[in-house]
């Protein structure tokens, strides 16, 4: 009689000794032909689904006779092909089961004039591995051209992963969606806007000085006061004017507190130069290019951005020791003082004033700070003051 491998199984289509002596050894407590008719089953499914030729399926028995009785036939199951088979089939019908993973954006932060940092998290990986996780962005929401791709994809569900960005321009609005892969497709999240800030650089070179600045809401102002004695054009602006010729000038002027003095140098390099309203406006241009003296609607925007004109004040004005205000804006105004219209150099270490562009007739509008107020005053006054200027990014 032939011998088989104890790595076979034997099924017989009828319960047989098969040269076994008594009592007879039954076969039927695996009940093979239950999980092959299971098996070729899901190949039929799979087959169907797949609209493809039932490639699957495999005969998993061969043809056995004993020699001892030719009028039966047995067939003999191989089970690592069974195994084998259950294994791609296994493989099979969890594919079909997965889908495309479940994304959404989180947040935006660290944004910048030129960068930010996204955040997101995977929710369901779709039963099935993610391959990739990105960010997608652009100018357009519906045009996200740009991408950043996620270094380390997490091992499980909502856990934050980032990627960053450095090359976004100053003062644009940007849109951005998460985006994850699988085996089964490409998830999207919704989409989110954000702006940069107008602050593009950290600081900003005019005529030898450098002013630093300071994004405050939606607006990217100088730091610190203007120092400039050319207009933009390289046109000196006229200085070391006396009382008479400072209150009785319709050109541009400008001037420093003590001037003439030992203490010039230090009181420009302090706070600044003062300048009459007509500096203001002259077509030579006060700022730099891509800069500009405020209006009153500007100064506006920037009182009501931080908490109104009774709050605003504290918020603007430099803190102790320079000044006795919080400078929570990072605006750092100082009491620099100003040139009053019959010449008199006056305030200084009291009142920090600021020019705006907005002509009110035979007046023009400033906003000024004083010491122990947190608020923030308007007020139309001669054109032949002298105040500070702070640029603002166009």
């Amino acid at each position: 009689m032939k011998h088989f491998s104890l790595t076979v199984v034997v099924l017989f289509l009828a319960t047989a000794a098969f040269g076994q002596p008594t009592p007879a050894k039954s076969y039927d407590d695996c009940a093979y032909w239950e999980l092959i008719e299971q098996i070729r089953s899901y190949e039929d499914t799979l087959a169907f689904e797949q609209s493809a030729p039932d490639t699957l399926r495999g005969d998993y028995g061969l043809p056995v006779t004993d020699p001892g009785n030719l009028t039966k036939s047995y067939k003999l199951y191989r089970c690592a092909a069974l195994l084998d088979t259950i294994d791609v089939l296994r493989e099979e019908l969890k594919f079909s089961r997965t889908s495309p993973p479940v994304v959404f954006r989180d947040s935006i932060v660290g944004v910048t004039g030129t960068a930010a940092t996204f955040w997101g998290k995977w929710t369901s990986d779709g039963d099935t591995t993610i391959t990739a996780l990105w960010f997608a962005y652009g100018t357009t929401a519906g045009n996200l051209t740009d991408t950043a791709f996620v270094a380390t994809i997490p091992a499980t569900a909502n856990t934050a992963f980032s990627a960053s960005v450095s090359t976004l321009t100053a003062g644009t609005t940007y849109y951005v969606a998460a985006f994850a892969r699988n085996a089964k497709g490409t998830a999207s999240s919704d989409t989110l806007s954000f702006d940069t800030f107008q602050c593009g650089l950290s600081s900003w070179d005019y005529q030898s000085y450098t002013y630093p600045t300071v994004q405050i809401g939606t607006q990217c102002w100088f730091q610190s006061n203007l120092q400039a004695s050319a207009y933009r054009d390289g046109t000196p602006i006229q200085n070391n004017l006396n009382a008479s010729a400072w209150s009785s000038t319709t050109a541009g002027a400008s001037s420093v507190q003590g001037e003439g003095g030992l203490g010039e140098a230090t009181n420009l390099a302090t706070y600044g130069r003062l300048y009459n309203w007509y500096a203001t406006t002259d077509a030579r241009g006060l700022c730099p290019t891509g800069w500009s003296v405020p209006d009153s609607a500007d100064w506006v925007t920037l009182i009501t951005f931080l908490g109104g004109p009774s709050v605003a004040g504290g918020k603007l004005k430099a803190s102790p020791p320079p000044w006795d205000g919080t400078n929570s804006s990072g605006f750092n105004a100082l009491d620099g003082g100003n040139r009053e219209p019959n010449g008199d150099l006056l305030y200084k270490g009291y009142l920090g004033g600021f020019w705006s562009t907005t002509d009110t007739g035979s007046t023009a509008k400033y906003f000024y700070v004083t010491n122990a107020s947190n608020g923030v005053a308007t007020f139309a006054g001669a054109k032949t003051y002298g105040y500070s200027i702070r640029c603002i990014k166009d």
